[in-house]
């Protein structure tokens, strides 16, 4: 059972998970998510075997007068859940972050189903520091975020699950090609998550004059979301760019493959992918994530080598043109070799399947 949801961030390492837990067993293995039901989680579901069932997930206040209301919904949803969970019978519950994982993770507790959770962050978030004592195993990211969560919770440093899609993605001349780009032009990654980010959008609008003027051959992968889809579009066709512009893309293996540079939040998910991909980036840190959790990630990630951290208030201000130079020099750079030589360390969903099946015996 995964719990929680609602981004692609949270999403995606709990299906590598499952990828993996499925190459290991030697029969079916049945999964559900109790999600959120938001957009970006039906989208991230599509095409999976995964049974999905919407759970009430009543959001934390962030007032004390709100605390009431809130424990009075707790309770129901604590009630629904654990009837939920009675019902399907799993062997194990994976919290994969977010509000909507608090229920199901406290009803598993209560009723003795093993917990697992996945944080993907630096900073955790609320609901993983709410379940991290009750948890079986916490999985985490780096060094950071074990110690954020402090001794009562049992934390492994296994780095981000990735999903297999993009550990196998397609060469670079094919992925092109799948997304209607040259074969070699200089192409940039604009990814705002899975819910797409204004300020990411209204600054590479706002850069493309100067982009023309550096390389007028240069082609963008720019997912926007849904709210600036119009307004991008004409830009670009006044720029005479050619671009694959679209809300949301399935297909991120042939995105990360295309590309030579990316500009983008600093999800947690969204830098083990680049990690996996030897995609180098400007992280560009959402400035109100919760417990300034992406700031934390980008330092984090920045300290390998691979990756610059670009802050919001700075786009605008010079920003990016450092990172117009950035993409460039890394497009001349992936000329100069083969990029198909990656990370060859093993999976973290694989490392965590193999402790799963130490952890849970079915």
């Amino acid at each position: 059972m995964l719990a929680g949801g609602g981004t692609a961030g949270h999403l995606f390492p709990g299906l590598a998970v499952l990828d993996a837990l499925a190459d290991r067993h030697p029969g079916p293995v049945e999964a559900w998510l109790f999600g959120t039901g938001r957009t970006a989680e039906r989208r991230g579901m599509a095409g999976t075997r995964v049974r999905q069932e919407r759970l009430p997930a009543p959001r934390p206040p962030r007032r004390p007068t709100g605390w009431p209301r809130f424990a009075l919904q707790l309770l129901r949803a604590l009630a629904h859940t654990r009837s939920r969970l009675r019902a399907i019978e799993p062997d194990l519950v994976i919290g994969l972050g977010s509000y909507a994982a608090v229920a199901p993770g406290l009803a598993a507790h209560r009723l003795g189903i093993p917990l697992l959770l996945l944080e993907q962050n630096a900073v955790p978030g609320r609901a993983v520091r709410l379940l991290a004592p009750r948890a079986e195993r916490v999985f985490v990211p780096w060094e950071e975020t074990a110690h954020a969560l402090g001794a009562t919770a049992r934390c492994e440093i296994a780095g981000n699950p990735v999903r297999p899609a993009v550990r196998t993605r397609p060469p670079r001349a094919v992925a092109r090609r799948r997304l209607g780009l040259s074969p070699a032009a200089p192409v940039l990654l604009v990814a705002g998550g899975s819910q797409g980010a204004h300020a990411l959008n209204r600054a590479v609008a706002e850069a493309l004059p100067a982009i023309v003027a550096r390389r007028p051959d240069a082609e963008l992968i720019h997912l926007a979301g849904d709210d600036d889809l119009g307004a991008l579009r004409a830009r670009y066709r006044a720029a005479r760019l050619r671009v694959h512009l679209s809300p949301f893309l399935r297909d991120m293996p042939s995105a990360y493959a295309a590309a030579d540079f990316a500009l983008c939040r600093a999800g947690g998910s969204t830098i083990a992918e680049l990690q996996v991909c030897g995609l180098p980036a400007a992280l560009v840190p959402y400035p109100h994530a919760a417990g300034d959790h992406q700031r934390a990630n980008a330092r984090a990630a920045a300290r390998t080598g691979a990756f610059r951290v670009l802050e919001q208030h700075d786009l605008a201000r010079g920003g990016m043109r450092r990172a117009i130079a950035w993409w460039l020099e890394a497009a001349h750079e992936g000329e100069q070799q083969d990029r198909s030589v990656r990370r060859t360390e093993e999976d973290a969903a694989v490392r965590i399947a193999r402790r799963i099946g130490e952890i849970v015996t079915p």
